[in-house]
């Protein structure tokens, strides 16, 4: 196992596909998450998707993490609408992984308890994106 594959092996309960419910920016929504390998394994690919009650598509992003050897930090490149990318710095804790780019940015947090993964959103002390995904 090369460097890049060991420190992208802390995603490994992540991997796989999910479908869950929550709140964003107030409203009630329902989404799909794939957290996969890509690249030959140097990536790990998240590709989340929500839709409006009505099953309309309402917003769609992904975000690439590798390791970068040269500061040996994993890093995320994050893509949104519109053309919007951030590149964002990969944090592991105790419970799960966050991603951070400064105090302007929001900071999003992954976490599984019991098999349920909780993915939120936050602003500052705010929360203002919570998904609860069951593996499918």
């Amino acid at each position: 196992m090369n460097s890049s594959q060991e420190a992208l092996s802390i995603f490994q309960s992540f991997l796989g596909n999910w479908k869950g419910v929550g709140h964003s920016l107030g409203s009630e929504t329902h989404g799909t998450l794939s957290i996969e390998h890509r690249c030959l394994s140097s990536f790990i690919c998240f590709s989340e998707r929500l839709f409006l009650p009505s099953g309309e598509l309402d917003y769609e992003d992904s975000a690439w993490v590798h390791w970068e050897t040269s500061s040996k930090q994993l890093i995320v490149h994050h893509f949104s609408p519109e053309g919007s990318s951030q590149r964002l710095l990969m944090l592991a804790d105790e419970q799960g992984f966050h991603w951070w780019g400064g105090p302007l940015v929001p900071t999003v947090y992954y976490r599984i308890e019991k098999s349920i993964l909780f993915v939120d959103v936050k602003q500052d002390a705010d929360l203002v994106h919570h998904m609860r995904y069951h593996r499918i």
